[in-house]
């Protein structure tokens, strides 16, 4: 039968009532012919859901400002207000200094939950790097840390302002990076070539590299090394070879005449940059 009245416990006379506490609620149907009928529903507002689950979304750096975002996660409601602890009341603010920041979220049923985040110092920082591969002639390439420093210069101390540059001769470079907010930051680099030193060699070898005994060097033209001297004992003290020239190596002879097959030490002396380097250990001569 179609009804004519509803009349709920909270006096309200509609077919849908909202509620905001708990309790037992009641209605009271009348039909066209003056039925009624009641039911009864007990509610526990506790075991509503009213937490949103908010938080902070960092965006990346942009024109000296990281971009925050509240978003509420879990919300059936709506969002009504933001309130920040920098003051701000939009869903959205930039920053552009490290510290905690903390939002607090209303939505229109009155429920409020708040979220923060740390922006670390690290995050403003602009920094730069020199890093090289293993060709030759050596090539340096520039590393800038953060990526989203927005880089506006690049300054080399050769003059050049591209992110790498090709190293033709011995010494200390350096660059100088800036970002779009005046901040500047640099690194430098030596070029210093590390010698490596075989421990066994063969005279009779096919192999030119395998022939002669002296340190390998991926760039030698690279190697700026002074007063470089290379020393070659037998196991009774003997100096079987001498050179100062890194491009001479022994051949394993001693006294014009073949030296055994044995255990042979080394010591090398140079000067790098003005510092003082050395090498020592055994090579093994095979015949």
């Amino acid at each position: 039968n179609q009804i004519v009245s509803y009349i709920w416990s909270t006096g309200e006379t509609t077919q849908n009532i909202d509620i905001t506490t708990g309790g037992t609620y009641s209605v009271t149907v009348t039909d066209i012919c003056g039925t009624t009928a009641e039911a009864s529903l007990g509610v526990d507002i506790s075991e509503l859901d009213t937490s949103f689950d908010p938080d902070i979304v960092q965006g990346p750096l942009a024109n000296c400002a990281v971009p925050l975002l509240a978003q509420a996660n879990n919300t059936n409601f709506n969002i009504v207000s933001y309130e920040w602890s920098t003051g701000d009341n939009t869903q959205s603010i930039s920053v552009t200094t490290p510290g905690t920041y903390t939002v607090t979220i209303t939505d229109e049923c009155g429920n409020v939950d708040s979220a923060n985040i740390d922006i670390g110092a690290n995050v403003f920082d602009i920094s730069a790097s020199i890093q090289s591969n293993e060709t030759c002639p050596d090539t340096l390439s520039l590393l800038l840390v953060p990526i989203n420093a927005n880089i506006t210069s690049i300054s080399w101390s050769t003059g050049e302002s591209s992110p790498t540059i090709e190293v033709l001769e011995g010494g200390e470079y350096s660059v100088t990076v800036t970002n779009d907010c005046g901040e500047e930051a640099t690194a430098s680099y030596m070029t210093i070539d590390t010698l490596m030193w075989p421990n066994i060699f063969f005279p009779r070898s096919e192999e030119e590299l395998n022939k002669t005994f002296k340190p390998y060097i991926p760039c030698p033209e690279l190697f700026f090394g002074q007063d470089y001297k290379l020393e070659v004992f037998n196991r009774w003290g003997n100096r079987v070879f001498e050179t100062t020239s890194i491009a001479q190596g022994w051949n394993g002879n001693y006294s014009g005449n073949p030296a055994p097959s044995g255990v042979y030490m080394y010591y090398a002396s140079w000067i790098d940059n003005g510092e003082s380097k050395s090498a020592q250990g055994d090579v093994t001569l095979s015949r």
